[in-house]
Parts: structure tokens; C-alpha cells; sequence
């Protein structure tokens, strides 16, 4: 028994949760991060080129 009458086994399960939410956690945010960048990024596209392509020689 360790103190507080709780198991060591106990402990070790609530220091894996505590240490996979954070983990979760943390990959959500920089999951979010990345999308949020990635809808403010500006595509660009090539102007129009000044040949006439409707001309076939």
C-alpha cells in the first residue's frame, strides 16, 4: 500500500492519462495551427498568356 490507502498500480494509470491528455492535447493544437496557416496562405495563379492559342498554323 502506498499512501492515501491507494495502489501503486493506480498512481502509474492516473500519471498515463494525465501525460496522454496532455500529449493529445498538444498535437490538437499544432493541428490547429497548421489548418489556421493553411486557410490564410494566398494561391496565386499565372496571368494569361499574350499568344493567340485560338490560331493553328
Amino acid at each position: 500500500m502506498c499512501y492515501n490507502g491507494k495502489k501503486k498500480g493506480e498512481l502509474a494509470m492516473y500519471l498515463t492519462l494525465v501525460a496522454s491528455l496532455i500529449i493529445a492535447a498538444l498535437i490538437l493544437a499544432l493541428t490547429l495551427i497548421a489548418t489556421s496557416k493553411a486557410y490564410k496562405y494566398k494561391h496565386t495563379i499565372d496571368p494569361p498568356s499574350e499568344k493567340d492559342h485560338s490560331q493553328n498554323e
